[in-house]
């Protein structure tokens, strides 16, 4: 068998998978950043496979360039959230691939790391939460969880992300559930969302929320690795169309020469049947939601106050 058929075959037991890199060491030393060296992501990679018996049935070049990638971006294995190995089918070669997933501490990680980004604050907003976003020149969210509340992902109305930057200003932006929810029926990760649903809608307010802020090398280049091993999903048409109201769903028929069943269209001169809506005052965090839904997809604002402390009830371990 050639060295390459070998390097297709799954990896085996944890002490094959080991061995397959001990003998490469050295290249994974070269590709290390200063904060880690080759012995410890070996050790971190052999504490992974032990704990998902699955990664054995993967191709031992996939764990090797998973590794790689944890070396070169400085990001350690399982044991901070930086980083997750996931097994993944590849139905074109026919083979189980170990595929590298940024954890949502990661991106922080990463987007804090050149100093123009001094802090990351991403939480989850539920239903019995007091919750409102103000926008235009005075930007801030008031967010009062409710601890004692249900907290499950049924409960959950969306999620938001303050960026603090370099002199103090910051920036924000919210995702409703309905737009997490298109975001997760389009991801590749199908084994890590229902697992990990919680951690995974932060870490998309988080990606959605840099957009608006300038990052540094690293971290681009890492998303895009990342993107390429996974499968990118580009998100704004997909938050585009969720967004549309029933009005915009009704003038794009129209414009594509549609007419909505059991409807006529207005004379020439007439009005419309019916009252406009009357406007509500949102009180509480469901009607905050609702409010936040025109303005969801548009740019980020800045906001004042202070974000809190980090978000430590969403450990992705």
């Amino acid at each position: 068998m050639t060295e390459a058929k070998k390097d297709l075959v799954p990896a085996g037991p944890v002490g094959a998978i080991v061995e397959f890199l001990e003998a490469r060491k050295g290249v994974i030393q070269a590709a290390c950043m200063k904060n880690l060296d080759a012995g410890t992501l070996i050790n971190l990679a052999r504490a992974v496979v032990s704990r998902t018996p699955d990664l054995a049935k993967c191709t031992p070049i996939s764990i090797l360039q998973a590794v790689m990638f944890s070396a070169e971006y400085g990001l350690r294995l399982g044991s901070l959230g930086h980083l997750y190995l996931v097994p993944f089918w590849n139905s074109d070669a026919k083979v189980h691939e170990a595929t590298p997933i940024i954890g949502y501490r990661g991106l922080i990680e990463l987007v804090t790391r050149d100093g123009r980004v001094k802090g990351v604050e991403a939480r989850l907003v539920y239903r019995e939460d007091t919750f409102q976003i103000q926008l235009g020149t005075d930007a801030r969210i008031h967010h009062v969880p409710e601890w004692d509340g249900p907290r499950g992902d049924g409960d959950c109305l969306g999620a938001y992300c303050v960026v603090t930057m370099d002199g103090g200003f910051q920036v924000f932006d919210y995702m409703t559930v309905k737009e997490l929810d298109a975001i997760e029926a389009q991801s590749k990760s199908k084994k890590v969302w229902p697992r990990y649903r919680g951690q995974m809608r932060v870490k998309t307010i988080i990606r959605r929320t840099l957009k608006a802020v300038p990052v540094g090398l690293t971290m681009a280049q890492a998303q895009e690795a990342e993107d390429m091993a996974v499968g990118a999903i580009d998100v704004e048409p997909i938050l585009e169309e969720v967004a549309k109201t029933g009005t915009q769903r009704l003038k794009d028929k129209l414009d594509a020469g549609a007419e909505p069943a059991g409807k006529k269209p207005p004379e020439s001169g007439g009005k419309p049947a019916g009252k406009a809506p009357r406007k509500r005052k949102t009180k509480g965090a469901k009607e905050a939601t609702q409010a936040a839904e025109k303005a969801a997809d548009g740019p980020a604002a800045e906001v004042t106050g202070d974000p809190g402390p980090s978000d430590d009830d969403n450990p992705f371990d």
